[in-house]
């Protein structure tokens, strides 16, 4: 499996928080979120990017899938939609907020200059489906 494109640390003990992948094959996005997750023990979230969605795994076996709603600002690229979806996921998370919450109006997300500017408008939006927590999986078979 080669390198995570982004692992972010949100502490000073250098440790990955959140880690971010690229991948061409949805079908395999749930499992690469695990495997990512097995690969780095001290992230709080794993994040996989297809062109069709973003999928969100926590450490406690949580599964989000975020799809485009409207996307439509000049502001925004793959990029800006990726980080704020991550920033967001992670600290709803380590605030131990339940993500199922999210479902109902779907994740706001901003591009760096308005989330810097802390604008209220969201640039766009992701619809939010969330997968209750599942058994462990395959990895002990690899």
């Amino acid at each position: 499996m080669t390198e995570p494109v982004v692992r972010w640390t949100a502490g000073p003990d250098g440790l990955a928080d959140v880690v971010v992948r690229p991948t061409s094959d949805v079908e395999v996005a749930h499992w690469t979120a695990e495997l990512l997750l097995h690969d780095n023990p001290f992230a709080a979230l794993a994040v996989v990017v297809s062109a069709e969605r973003l999928v969100a795994r926590t450490e406690s076996g949580q599964v989000v899938e975020l799809t485009p709603a409207a996307l439509d600002a000049p502001c925004l690229d793959v990029e800006a939609v990726v980080r704020s979806a991550a920033h967001s996921l992670y600290a709803w998370h380590s605030a131990r907020l339940d993500l199922r919450a999210l479902r109902r109006r779907g994740l706001p997300v901003w591009c760096a200059p308005h989330r810097g500017s802390r604008s209220a408008v969201a640039c766009g939006w992701l619809v939010v489906a969330v997968r209750s927590p599942q058994s462990p999986g395959d990895l002990g078979r690899l």
